[in-house]
């Protein structure tokens, strides 16, 4: 079973540097890419995420 992984930083720089990263190194996992706390809270409420990496620095972002 493929595993997801969201990454989560309001940054679309570093969002796709690492998006390139896991390009280039042919991973065998689901990678989603979101800009916000709430948009990781929306696309969890429809998909089953196995690991969240985020900036810390977003955490009360998803209480808002």
């Amino acid at each position: 079973m493929i595993k997801t992984i969201l990454f989560v930083d309001d940054e679309p720089a570093i969002l796709s540097s690492i998006k390139r990263s896991f390009k280039v190194a042919k991973v065998e996992w689901n990678c989603e890419f979101v800009l916000s706390g709430k948009e990781a809270l929306d696309f969890c409420r429809k998909r089953t995420v196995d690991l969240i990496v985020t900036d810390g620095r977003l955490e009360n972002q998803f209480w808002r």
